[in-house]
């Protein structure tokens, strides 16, 4: 069962008007839930893995460029 948020229609409104919309908050409290239920047709990509990581920090453009559609990136936890 999903219960909807009250952030949903600010997170839609950011990222149609910005390139790059950041969402943050506590470790599992259902941010990446939220983005892929907002946004269930984008690719979503995490950085957990560290070859993944590596990709996207020493060659942004080309890690960029594998993905057609918008993207959602879920960034590695450095706690």
């Amino acid at each position: 069962m999903w219960i909807d948020r009250k952030d949903t229609k600010e997170i839609i409104r950011a990222v149609s008007s910005r390139l790059v919309t950041l969402l943050t908050g506590m470790r599992q409290t259902g941010k990446t839930s939220l983005l892929k239920n907002i946004f269930s047709t984008t690719e979503y990509v995490t950085l957990d893995r560290i070859n993944t990581a590596r990709e996207a920090e020493e060659n942004p453009s080309g890690f960029l460029s594998q993905f057609s559609k918008p993207v959602i990136r879920k960034k590695e936890n450095k706690d």
